[in-house]
């Protein structure tokens, strides 16, 4: 599990007076998704994380789910992770079913638990005799001991988009027939969706129409709406960007060891009825928004690589119309802007 620093000690529920706000933006669901996004932007260039995912247990013979899996991207070594959120504590006997669980899973390296209301001492003693880590998701402010950017300061963000596009069209392109096995394959929807997200808050100043090439860092894999694939190198972009409304920063959490050492915050959101997240790992000055998926059938959309970011490129003009793209800038904080996975 993430390395962590302390500051001194702490109770880690100290602050469960003020989950009121936090409680009526999660469901049950949605605690576990959270989990989730706050893994995530920790091991977000050190392991991939797969929420929801099957791993085989030998006692049983079948493939069963376990509510986030971690995966080495260096060695493929794998973690895994329940999450509980009960109203009160988990007891020995609670614990005891889930190292049952875990420990029948031979192809998992680490193992945790994270409980919303903690755990007792005996169900403490147990989990450590077998290996198995207890965390706790703290609802209440985000502690100083986190470091790095001070989420609890940014007090709403300032969504800006494009208020005229993207206008989007591949400049330089070729179409291609047999597609290499591990080329990650993108819809045309989800390559704009990206782009938008990555030109939004440096396109131009706002109410300015802009047209220009924008080469890509990397060739990008786009399939088009009749299962035709090209691989784009430039594009055409087009548009005029504005502020579109404000959105008011809600609720804080964060995942902890039992002594309070916290390893990931965040601050949650509405946005068109959707949960989002603003998150950042322990010392990072660079946080993360991503939507958080509500329900285990939801799962986040496909989206383009960060090395595959537009460069600067030179002006033409040959638009072609898409619809409008948004993203959020933070403010009232430490002045770094988010960036959107």
């Amino acid at each position: 599990m993430p390395e962590r620093a302390w500051a001194g000690p702490r109770n880690p529920c100290h602050h469960r007076s003020r989950m009121t706000s936090c409680k009526g933006l999660l469901s049950a669901n949605d605690v576990h998704y959270l989990v989730g996004f706050l893994y995530a932007i920790v091991n977000r260039n050190e392991r991939s994380v797969t929420l929801g995912d099957r791993v085989t247990d030998i006692a049983s013979g079948t493939d069963r789910d376990v509510d986030i899996v971690l995966v080495s991207n260096a060695d493929g070594a794998i973690a895994g992770v329940e999450v509980k959120d009960e109203t009160r504590k988990l007891d020995v006997i609670d614990i005891e079913a889930l190292c049952c669980k875990l420990r029948d899973m031979p192809s998992l390296s680490e193992r945790a638990v994270v409980s919303s209301s903690g755990f007792t001492k005996p169900a403490i003693e147990k989990a450590r005799f077998h290996g198995v880590e207890c965390l706790l998701l703290v609802r209440g402010p985000i502690p100083p001991e986190l470091g790095g950017t001070d989420l609890s300061t940014l007090q709403h963000l300032d969504e800006r988009g494009f208020r005229d596009g993207p206008h989007v069209r591949a400049i330089d392109f070729d179409r291609v027939h047999d597609v290499p096995a591990d080329t990650l394959l993108l819809e045309y929807q989800d390559f704009n969706d990206r782009i938008a997200r990555t030109l939004a808050c440096t396109w131009a100043p706002d109410g300015v129409w802009l047209d220009k090439a924008v080469p890509l860092a990397r060739p990008a894999f786009i399939r088009d709406d009749q299962g035709r694939v090209v691989v784009v190198r430039t594009i055409q972009v087009a548009g005029v960007v504005g502020h579109i409304r404000r959105l008011p920063l809600a609720a804080e959490c964060y995942v902890a060891d039992l002594e309070g050492h916290p390893f990931a915050g965040a601050r949650l959101f509405e946005q068109d009825g959707d949960l989002w997240g603003i998150g950042v790992p322990r010392g990072s000055f660079h946080p993360s928004i991503r939507k958080i998926p509500q329900g285990a059938a939801s799962a986040p959309a496909a989206s383009l690589p960060d090395d595959v970011m537009p460069r600067p490129g030179s002006d033409s003009r040959q638009p072609s119309v898409q619809p409008t793209r948004r993203f959020w800038c933070g403010h009232g904080g430490t002045g770094n802007t988010p960036e959107r996975a």
